[in-house]
């Protein structure tokens, strides 16, 4: 396989994506792939001395960006299975999207209050508290994706063409009614 293979090559890709996707999955991934590219480059660069112009426009702009990236691919993960419509208790997927949106939403919370230079004592709140509710959401959006992936749902929260009934169905369906 080609090096190639493995990246986005334009519209030719895009379409054929689109003959067997909804623009959902497409856009949410796109946009946690983006977001995590910005939200690398805010975490690499925090370790650089840098100015206080430089730390307020690169640092806390990638931040900033990369969490309206994963609000967005939450809430269309959230958009593309109806939880804002019926959520449902025993579904993890809806839980999967329900936590990946809510990070998203913290994450955001702290990179605007970053950015807007928000200083102690109110920075602990509203910078490293929201960083931690976040975080601890991602945490159990991942527990969910686990147990979606150990249970043959390979496509998790956004491709959901791929989450096929599997021989366990029934036996994760009776471990969630308990």
């Amino acid at each position: 396989m080609k090096q190639q293979d493995w990246c986005f090559k334009g519209s030719k890709q895009w379409k054929l994506m689109r003959e067997h996707l909804h623009w959902e999955p497409l856009i949410g991934y796109m946009a946690y792939m983006i977001g995590a590219l910005f939200f690398n480059l805010n975490t690499g660069l925090s370790y650089a001395n840098v100015s206080e112009g430089v730390e307020k426009y690169v640092i806390w702009m990638a931040a900033t960006l990369g969490s309206v990236l994963f609000t967005l691919g939450g809430y269309f993960e959230c958009n593309h299975n109806h939880v804002f419509k019926s959520f449902k208790w025993g579904n993890v997927t809806h839980w999967l999207s329900i936590f990946n949106f809510l990070g998203g939403v913290f994450f955001l919370i702290a990179g605007v209050c970053g950015l807007a230079g928000v200083k102690e004592p109110a920075y602990m709140w509203l910078v490293d508290f929201t960083y931690l509710v976040g975080s601890a959401f991602f945490l159990f959006g991942g527990f969910c994706a686990l147990y979606l992936w150990k249970g043959e749902s390979f496509g998790l929260g956004l491709l959901s063409e791929l989450n096929v009934q599997s021989k366990h169905q029934e036996k994760y369906e009776k471990l969630m009614e308990q």
